[in-house]
């Protein structure tokens, strides 16, 4: 854990209903050492710190997405670039990027989305196969995420995308085999929503 003043360079709304940010921030992030891990936001008037999982680290910038769901995400959303917020970062273990797999499957829901962005970029830079069922309650939350998420992250790595909301619930995708196996799953307390992420991985 390490504590550390960022600056905001971007926070800008991702989704149509207008509730979900995408905030770009530079500093220190020496002590984010894996996909998965948060941070703990620090805000004024606000005695307790508001955890954020990380969507995405490049050398000294990080990106952070949550949505606005009570005081301390609604004073996120009203910053500006230039203001500066004070971070905790390096919290949580993350996944574990060693596994032997060569095919991985990565599921997940709402606010449990974005930590697998810089997952599953992660692991198409190890030469994994990705690919990707991502759940929302409606199309308006539909995050607008680069698609790997982007033809452009998987040059190393073919990458299937699926987006589901209870319209499509009924949709199956294939290619799952039956050989998979669930080896990772958490759950956290994030912008206070649960939020679920599962990593299923296979040998085929």
């Amino acid at each position: 854990m390490k504590q550390g003043i960022f600056e905001i360079t971007e926070n800008t709304v991702l989704n149509s209903a207008g509730d979900i940010f995408r905030m770009r921030l530079t500093g220190d992030t020496s002590a984010v050492a894996a996909p998965g891990q948060f941070v703990n936001v620090q805000l004024d008037g606000l005695y307790l710190r508001r955890p954020i999982s990380v969507c995405d680290k490049e050398g000294d910038a990080l990106t952070l997405i949550y949505k606005t769901v009570g005081h301390g995400t609604a004073q996120m959303a009203g910053m500006r670039p230039g203001e500066k917020l004070d971070l905790l970062t390096g919290l949580g273990n993350g996944y574990d990027l060693s596994i032997s797999a060569r095919h991985i499957y990565v599921i997940g829901g709402g606010v449990g989305v974005p930590p697998l962005y810089y997952l599953a970029k992660e692991l198409i830079n190890k030469g994994k196969t990705v690919s990707i069922v991502l759940g929302f309650n409606t199309a308006s939350e539909i995050l607008d995420l680069p698609e790997p998420f982007a033809p452009s992250m998987a040059i190393n790595s073919p990458c299937f995308m699926l987006k589901v909301t209870p319209s499509t619930a009924r949709v199956t995708p294939t290619g799952f085999p039956s050989s998979s196996r669930l080896i990772y799953s958490y759950a956290r307390f994030s912008a206070f929503t649960i939020s679920i992420n599962v990593l299923i991985v296979s040998n085929s």
